[in-house]
């Protein structure tokens, strides 16, 4: 049963639609709460001792194979220095491996090993089974809104960047 309160954010007050001014204002406000949940959401995985910025990383090398050092702190938005701290500890961990590139002597790849993968797809499958729960409390049409709006803001904040 859906609660008849509505989300904080979405009361109207009179009939004039919002000015963009004070719907930033608003997402200003909003944003820091949504980012703390999503990553207090996304962090709580029991039995697994990975940090979130290894979990991402561990999740895009499974999907996307594997990368090199410059990919990675592109894709996470850190520098070489995070970016060799991170990567030095899932290969002390034994979940990843780091070979040279063999054209080019100073680039190195980093991929997952068998144990890096059991534990991604671990992972993979808890998340996806708490999104399953979130979704089931949105409902489809609210998840597919959400999801085609979440899109839209990667691709616009992309053309931003």
């Amino acid at each position: 049963m859906e609660s008849s309160k509505k989300p904080a954010g979405t009361e109207t007050v009179g009939t004039a639609e919002p000015t963009a001014d004070e719907l930033a204002a608003e997402v200003n406000d909003l944003l820091p709460t949504m980012a703390a949940k999503l990553l207090h959401f996304v962090r709580e995985v029991p039995g697994i001792d990975i940090t979130l910025a290894q979990g991402f990383l561990l999740r895009h090398i499974q999907v996307h194979g594997p990368c090199t050092a410059s990919t990675i702190g592109s894709m996470m938005g850190i520098t070489s220095g995070p970016v060799t701290s991170l990567t030095k500890r899932l290969i002390d961990k034994g979940l990843m491996q780091r070979r040279k590139d063999l054209e080019d002597g100073r680039v190195y790849w980093f991929s997952l090993t068998s144990e890096g993968e059991s534990l991604a797809n671990r992972v993979a499958s808890y998340r996806q089974t708490e999104w399953k729960r979130l979704v089931e409390r949105l409902g489809v049409t609210r998840t597919m809104e959400a999801m085609r709006l979440m899109k839209d803001t990667i691709e616009i904040l992309n053309d931003m960047m």
